[in-house]
């Protein structure tokens, strides 16, 4: 039975519950790049955390094992297992056991009852606003400051405990010494763009709060990055249409035709000139939504066995590793599933990732944003940080019901969440 917030069963949930929320989202977000140096190797920290999340949720009884999830885990892990034994290739064994761990959550969910229904989102608005004004700040502070401050968690000696491997300080042109904004924690501005747009989605989905919508709006604007506008073209349109606001629909397509021009003005013509760079080899637009094709045509769909059965776990880095080709690469999850562990397994993990989000908890549109973001945006299969935020928003989270009209005639079971978090 899905829950129907009331003000009568506010004080009847448990706060404990509500903690281990915000504690998933504190991974997502401001622990995003730090690390725990362990030898010659990190281990990003939020790995650690979640795990201990679950175990204490799972010995307090608050998480509990649900059936249907449990069972789609367990059969994506034997389908992805199955391939590494009859694909005959070498394979990571670290690689495809932190793939299996990682997603060990989704098998968990809180139980019935224990926060109100959709807090999660509340939780996760106030995260963004204060890292919207941090990113805000330290892009303009740079030029009070300096890069070296503004920046000092990617700059500072001690980098043993950033997660390396992301680029945090990218110049907005070649040469540049003007940074992009990464929101300070996040490991670079892509992802802190990505970030924006969820809580964008959100914002009109439920809160519909104008300032918060302007607030992430403008600190999109400093991360100069397209990956988040992408979830925004992608779903806003849909919206508005689905809500028939025509009119808030033909200013924003206005806006986007009339770019090229105001966008000089306001400082971001770099972030619409990107949307050029798909034609170049050796960009970033066509390494990240162009790139696997032709990867995965080389080396995967030209044999009937490793196209069914992938090149084995972890193949990808090491065949980037030892490879030069004429373009820029990179491996979106979607990719990296097909080349590791073929059409087998990536259809078993398309499958899983599609249905326990279909059947999480929240709106269609918040669901769609998060799954363009894991599948299409980056490589996040196996970094905790994406799957926190998924586990917060959509599968631990107690069920409501979604209700598209209800949500437009005002914000009353928004106020109910609001009354909760009064002391």
């Amino acid at each position: 039975m899905k829950e129907q917030c009331s003000p009568s069963n506010i004080q009847s949930h448990d706060p404990i519950a509500s903690w281990l929320l915000i504690a998933m989202l504190i991974c997502a977000t401001f622990l995003q790049k730090i690390a725990i140096p362990i030898g010659n190797i990190q281990i990003l920290l939020g790995l650690p955390l979640i795990f201990g999340v679950v175990a204490y949720g799972f010995i307090t009884r608050r998480l509990e094992l649900k059936s249907n999830n449990l069972l789609l885990y367990l059969s994506m892990v034997g389908a992805l297992a199955l391939t590494q034994i009859l694909g005959g290739q070498a394979f990571s064994i670290g690689s495809i056991l932190l793939l299996i761990v990682i997603h060990a959550p989704y098998a968990f969910g809180l139980k019935n009852n224990s926060t109100m229904a959709g807090v999660q989102f509340l939780y996760f608005q106030r995260i963004m606003v204060i890292i919207a004004i941090i990113g805000i700040s330290q892009y303009f502070l740079q030029f009070v400051v300096g890069a070296n401050i503004a920046y000092f968690l990617d700059l500072m000696p001690m980098q043993n405990i950033i997660q390396q491997g992301f680029n945090g300080t990218i110049p907005l042109s070649y040469g540049s010494s003007i940074f992009k904004s990464n929101g300070f924690f996040m490991q670079e501005p892509s992802n802190f763009s990505q970030l924006l747009a969820v809580a964008i989605m959100v914002e009109i989905i439920y809160f519909k709060n104008w300032k918060r919508i302007i607030l992430f709006t403008s600190a999109i604007a400093v991360t100069f990055s397209g990956t988040g506008l992408l979830i925004l073209f992608a779903l806003v349109p849909i919206y508005l249409v689905q809500h028939r606001k025509f009119f808030i629909l033909g200013i924003l397509l206005l806006g986007v035709i009339t770019a090229p021009i105001w966008s000089v003005i306001v400082g971001v013509d770099k972030t619409v000139n990107r949307a050029a760079e798909f034609q170049s080899t050796e960009s970033s637009g066509y390494a990240r939504f162009v790139s696997i094709i032709p990867t995965l045509n080389t080396y995967i769909l030209n044999d009937t066995k490793t196209a069914i059965f992938g090149l084995g776990a972890g193949s990808i880095i090491r065949t980037f590793a030892s490879t030069d080709v004429n373009y820029e690469r990179h491996n979106p999850s979607w990719g990296k599933m097909i080349f590791e562990y073929g059409i087998i397994g990536a259809l078993a993990y398309f499958i899983f990732i599609f249905l326990v989000f279909w059947r999480g908890n929240g709106s269609p549109y918040i669901k769609a944003a998060l799954l363009i973001q894991l599948m299409v945006l980056g490589e996040y299969v196996l970094p905790p940080t994406l799957h926190s935020l998924i586990l917060t928003l959509l599968i631990w989270s107690n069920p409501f019901t979604y209700n598209r009209d209800y949500y437009n005639k005002g914000r009353v079971f928004f106020m109910n969440i609001k009354q909760e978090s009064k002391p």
